[in-house]
C-alpha cells in the first residue's frame, strides 16, 4: 500500500499485544501511522513528545487505568483537547459511561464490535486534526504577514508625516511672517493648506491606531470604570470648556477586568463625538452611567446633540463613514470604528439609539470577567454615507 507524504499519528494504548495487533490490523486501511503503547504511564509520556490526532484507550489496565490516564491527559495544557476513544470490554453501566464522558472522552466503544465503525469514527478524527493542522498553518501565515503589514503601515506612516510636518510648519512661519506681502486670497490659501495639513496629519494617527486595535491585549486587570472615564473626560477639559458642556457622571461605576488603556480610548472617542456634534440651539449635555446585566457591564453615554439617522446606526460604526448632515464635520470618521473594533477584541458589543435631533445614546457592553477574543473580521461597511 502505498504511504503517504501527509499521515498523521494515532496512539493506541492496551496492556494486551494481542489487542494492540487487532486494532492495528483494523486501522491498516486508513493508512496513516499507528503508535502503540502498553500502559498509561508509556501513553503519557509518548503524548509529551508528540502530537496524535486521537487517542484508542483500554480502561482496564495495570497501574494506571483508563479512567486515570485519561484524567491525567486532561490536565495537562499540551494534550487537554486530544480527542479519546475508549475501547475496552469493561460492562457499560449508567456509571462507568457517566465517568467516561466526565473525563471528556468523545465515545466508549466496545469490544468486540464492528471494525469498521471504530475505523470510520477514528477517520473522522484523523480528517479533523489534518484540517486543523492546516488552518493553523494558514493562521501562523496570516499572522505573521499581519505584523508585516503593521510594520509597513507604521513605516509609510512615519515617511508620510516628516513632509506634511514640514509643509504645515513652513505654511504657518509664511502667515506669520509674510501676513503683509500676501492678499486676502493668498492667506486663505495658506489658512486652507495649514487646516488640510493638520487634518491629514489627524487621518494617519487614527488610521495607526485603528489598526494597532490587532495587537490590543486584553488583559485581565482590574479596571474601575470611574476612574477610566475620569481619565478621558480630563484629557478632554479644553473641549469641553469650549462647548460649555454640562457632564453629568452617575456614579457607582462597576468595576470589571479588561485593558484599562484600550477602554480609556474608547471613552475619549465616544466622549470627542458627542462633543463634536452638539446643537447649536441648545446647551450641550452628556449623561454617562452604567449598569450590571448578569455577567456582563453595559456603559451609555448619552447626549443632546444632532443624533443619527436610524438608517446608518450599524454603518456609523465603519472605518470612513462620516454623515454629511447641517454642521460642518470635523472628524476623520475613524474614531468609532475604532471603538466598534477596540470592544469587539476586548470580548464586548457596542450600540447606538438615535434619532435626528433628538440626540444620541451610544453604549458598550463588556463581560464582567474576560474571554478568549474572537478573530479578526472584516467591516462590510467601509463606506460614505450622505444624507
Amino acid at each position: 500500500m502505498a504511504m503517504k507524504s501527509d499521515q498523521v499519528d494515532i496512539l493506541i494504548v492496551d496492556d494486551r499485544p494481542d489487542k494492540l495487533l487487532a486494532l492495528e490490523a483494523i486501522l491498516a486501511p486508513l493508512n496513516e501511522n499507528v503508535v502503540t503503547a502498553t500502559s498509561g504511564g508509556q501513553a503519557l509520556r509518548l503524548l509529551l513528545k508528540r502530537d496524535f490526532a486521537v487517542l484508542l484507550l483500554d480502561v482496564q489496565m495495570p497501574e494506571i487505568d483508563g479512567f486515570q490516564t485519561a484524567e491525567l491527559i486532561r490536565q495537562n495544557e499540551r494534550t487537554k483537547n486530544l480527542p479519546i476513544l475508549f475501547v475496552s470490554a469493561f460492562e457499560p453501566t449508567n456509571e462507568k459511561l457517566e465517568k467516561v464522558y466526565a473525563l471528556g472522552a468523545v465515545d466508549y466503544i466496545p469490544t468486540p464490535g464492528s471494525p469498521e465503525a471504530l475505523r470510520a469514527k477514528v477517520a473522522v478524527f484523523v480528517d479533523l486534526y489534518r484540517k486543523n493542522r492546516v488552518l493553523q498553518k494558514l493562521l501562523h501565515e496570516t499572522s505573521s504577514k499581519t505584523a508585516q503589514l503593521h510594520e509597513f503601515c507604521y513605516a509609510v506612516a512615519h515617511d508620510l508625516r516628516a513632509p506634511l510636518r514640514s509643509i504645515s510648519g513652513f505654511a504657518e512661519v509664511l502667515k506669520k511672517d509674510y501676513a503683509g506681502v500676501l492678499d486676502g486670497e493668498g492667506m486663505n490659501y495658506l489658512s486652507r493648506i495649514v487646516r488640510s495639513s493638520y487634518r491629514l496629519d489627524r487621518l494617519i494617527e487614527d488610521l495607526l491606531s485603528y489598526c494597532s486595535v490587532e495587537q490590543v491585549d486584553p488583559c485581565p486587570d482590574e479596571v474601575n470604570l470611574a476612574s477610566t472615564i475620569a481619565a478621558s473626560l480630563k484629557h478632554l477639559e479644553p473641549q469641553i470648556k469650549q462647548k460649555q458642556a454640562e457632564i453629568s457622571v452617575r456614579y457607582p461605576l462597576p468595576t470589571i477586568r479588561s485593558n484599562k488603556a484600550a477602554l480609556e480610548h474608547v471613552f475619549l472617542n465616544l466622549l470627542s463625538n458627542a462633543l463634536k456634534f452638539s446643537r447649536e440651539d441648545a446647551p450641550l449635555h452628556i449623561n454617562i452611567y452604567g449598569e450590571e446585566r448578569n455577567k456582563k457591564v453595559r456603559v451609555w453615554i448619552e447626549d443632546n446633540g444632532i443624533g443619527i439617522d436610524p438608517r446608518f446606526h450599524q454603518r456609523i460604526f465603519g472605518v470612513f463613514v462620516k454623515l454629511q448632515n447641517d454642521v460642518t464635520d470635523p472628524s476623520t470618521g475613524v474614531g468609532l470604528a475604532i471603538v466598534s473594533k477596540t470592544i469587539e477584541r476586548l470580548g464586548g458589543t457596542r450600540g447606538l439609539e438615535s434619532d435626528l435631533n433628538k440626540g444620541s445614546r451610544f453604549w458598550i457592553e463588556l463581560p464582567k470577567e474576560p474571554s478568549e477574543p474572537p478573530a479578526p473580521s472584516v467591516n462590510p461597511h467601509a463606506s460614505t454615507v450622505s444624507e
